[in-house]
């Protein structure tokens, strides 16, 4: 399972998380003991099982959202840097907070008075408020709080990482951090172990109600001790686990049924305690009270991690259902909850069995929120800003030029890692770079490939802000290269470079990676690059090739979201520039956008998403590998023949003809098809015949001397 598997997965179980709110609250008005007020209505179908439903929903779901939204937060965080993440966090979660309340608060108002309106068989009773103080910072935040959270506890993180950088600039405290998670997940303990601090806290809050569990701070801007605790611990957790991610998603993957049964056994010692009714029952401090607090929590836990490795194991690679459907929760849960208690309210005097006015309830809330969102949100600029990006109503697809330009939907700002947009660059009369436009994608690899005065190493120089263009926009992480915070985020491995004499290849990565806020271990990076055995040499004593991966180890060791790569497998024999291409498309998965220049045509093929072809200062050809090949009609022909290599060199469309041991030959071709036709006219015994279509290297080449 690769790195992009694993992030599909999860943001499929984030997106179940908030869809399980409809079936949560969707039940409320289901639950035993609830009194009208706290929810739009009261059933006259009233059944445990549904209290138990969600009590055990409760229990996990909001958890298992803020661990995961602590994992995405840091790797978010890696890629765009402390101002390129708050930008996005500011646009994706503070616009939906503020204008979603706006609309959805009204709406809930209006639901809620009509339910107990009729509730109440048209006479609205009035709100018990005498003698109900408002807590400090009252706001009616409803469900939306998550929201609010969420920009709180990313303050409190942005917060504790730049302390941590200073305070812990070898990584001694996060290793140490790193290994317990590892080991207590290994063991099977983390449930019990990340239960106890938020059991604690549970535990000494004098008004804690044991149903209700985590207090929801639905009510106040300021929100209450053990809500911060308990969801800023999940965060850290969620931060936790991507920090060695290759490590610990495989043992959630691999321990999912014993999470699942520790978090059922716990879930069920917790109701035997409280029961399914909905309660306003406050445990005395004693026995009871700790043990009830402490089954909460580890049900909490071991369900959340049983639920993610379900998710790791069973559900990983991507899937355009799971992607529409996650992408669809974050407005189905910001819009539901009147849809959701609309129904509520239709259903609540039917004479139904329970399964089915609540399967009704769930079914018709999903329909009508699935609908809006596909015909009014989506392609718009509210899919923008929930979603990161439009997608056409109609699906409308992208195509390639045969060019290799792509015509339909633009990758929009947030799929873009950098870009030269019109860009022109003059060396006194020399023109190196004329209009050139060219995008890097995140997560892709972008090949150059030009010949020596292409302007390949202008352009990159240009990302790299050691030149300024004299017209046009050059962009890095979507801001400007010059920026600091931009260049800190990304890696460069030239061609041309020259390291302090006197260090010990272990120093050089140590004294690299102090430069970076959140760079790898030592020992990581090492291994890593595969350098590990020459951590204790002198960096002088090396051989050209071993200085070379030196240098890739540089280039990486900051966890770069851009790199650049300048030839780099320059020097490097087979075995070590395989491992190179192989930790190179790691890098990918984990979701890292690479430039490589490279005059081995092979190393483009094998490991180019995309291929750039410059020449002349213009990019004459862009698109993927296959696309670059089609641009060339030539095609090679390898079979057995009796027709002498001297007469086939001769044809018209030949361009070239060899002979090989036991009648072989070998003939590039521009119309393959009717040299195959005077081939079988010629010698009708032809054997062993292949028909090949021009490599990348031929692709190149045509292309260059034409725009010569």
């Amino acid at each position: 399972m690769n790195a992009n598997d694993r992030l599909h997965s999860l943001d499929g179980l984030r997106g179940v998380a908030l869809i399980l709110g409809v079936g949560l609250h969707g039940a409320m008005s289901f639950v035993p003991g609830l009194f009208p007020g706290i929810w739009a209505t009261v059933d006259n179908a009233p059944t445990p099982v549904l209290g138990g439903f969600f009590f055990t929903t409760h229990t996990f779901r909001m958890t298992l959202f803020f661990v995961i939204a602590g994992f995405f937060a840091r790797l978010l965080m890696e890629r765009r840097g402390v101002a390129g993440f708050w930008g996005n966090r500011l646009v994706r979660i503070g616009i939906p907070l503020v204008a979603g309340w706006c609309l959805v608060y009204p709406l809930i108002g209006m639901v809620w008075k009509w339910g107990l309106t009729l509730y109440f068989d048209g006479k609205l009773p009035a709100m018990p408020t005498a003698g109900m103080k408002p807590p400090p910072g009252a706001f009616p935040l409803v469900h939306l709080w998550f929201l609010y959270m969420l920009l709180l506890l990313y303050v409190g993180a942005s917060v504790v990482r730049a302390v941590f950088a200073r305070l812990d600039r070898r990584g001694v405290i996060a290793g140490a951090v790193d290994r317990a998670l590892r080991v207590s997940l290994r063991a099977g303990a983390a449930p019990f172990a990340l239960a106890a601090p938020v059991a604690t806290v549970l535990y000494l809050q004098p008004k804690w109600l044991p149903f209700v569990g985590v207090p929801t701070p639905d009510q106040s801007l300021i929100p209450p001790l053990a809500s911060l605790v308990a969801y800023g611990f999940a965060v850290a957790v969620g931060w936790a686990l991507h920090r060695r991610k290759d490590v610990t998603l495989d043992l959630l993957a691999r321990r999912w049924l014993a999470n699942l049964a520790i978090g059922a056994v716990a879930a069920a010692v917790a109701m035997s305690i409280i029961g399914t009714s909905f309660s306003f029952r406050m445990l005395p401090m004693g026995l009871e009270r700790a043990v009830m607090a402490l089954a909460y929590c580890v049900a909490t836990w071991g369900l959340t991690f049983g639920l993610m490795g379900v998710a790791l194991r069973f559900f990983a690679g991507e899937s355009r259902v799971r992607r529409y459907v996650a992408d669809a929760s974050y407005f189905v849960y910001i819009a539901h909850l009147p849809v959701v208690a609309a129904f509520d309210v239709v259903v609540a005097r039917w004479n139904a069995h329970w399964t089915l006015k609540f399967g009704f309830v769930v079914v018709a809330s999903l329909a009508v929120l699935f609908a809006a969102y596909h015909l009014l949100v989506r392609w718009t600029f509210v899919g923008q800003v929930l979603n990161g990006r439009r997608v056409p109503l109609f699906g409308a697809k992208a195509t390639v030029t045969a060019a290799g330009e792509r015509i339909g939907p633009t990758p929009v700002a947030g799929d873009v890692a950098a870009e030269l947009r019109g860009v022109s660059k003059r060396y006194g009369r020399q023109l190196a770079l004329d209009g050139v436009d060219l995008q890097l994608r995140r997560g892709e690899l972008l090949a150059l490939l030009g010949p020596n005065g292409a302007g390949k190493s202008t352009a990159i120089g240009l990302w790299l802000g050691l030149h300024e263009a004299d017209a046009g926009v050059v962009t890095l992480a979507g801001g400007s290269p010059l920026d600091v915070d931009r260049r800190r985020r990304m890696g460069v491995m030239m061609q041309d470079v020259a390291l302090a004499n006197g260090m010990r290849v272990g120093e050089l990565v140590a004294q690299t990676s102090s430069y970076y806020s959140d760079a790898r271990p030592v020992d990581e990076t090492l291994k890593v690059a595969r350098i590990e055995a020459l951590a204790g040499r002198l960096y002088d004593k090396l051989s050209g090739g071993q200085k070379r991966q030196v240098q890739f180890a540089l280039a990486i060791c900051g966890r770069p979201s851009v790199l650049f790569l300048d030839e780099p497998s320059v020097g490097l024999d087979l075995e070590a520039r395989t491992a190179m291409w192989d930790t190179i498309r790691a890098l990918l998965a984990e979701g890292c956008s690479i430039v490589l220049t490279t005059h081995y045509l092979e190393e483009a093929e094998a490991l180019a998403d995309r291929v750039a072809v410059l020449a002349q200062g213009r990019v004459v050809a862009c698109g993927s590998v296959d696309d670059i090949r089609s641009l060339v009609s030539r095609r090679e022909i390898r079979c057995r023949s009796t027709v002498p290599v001297e007469t086939l060199r001769a044809w018209p469309g030949v361009l070239a003809a060899s002979g090989e041991a036991q009648g072989g030959v070998t003939l590039t071709v521009v119309d393959a098809e009717a040299i195959l036709r005077r081939l079988f006219a010629a010698d009708a015994d032809v054997t062993r015949l292949e028909v090949r279509q021009a490599g990348l290297a031929e692709a190149f080449t045509h292309l260059t001397l034409e725009a010569a």
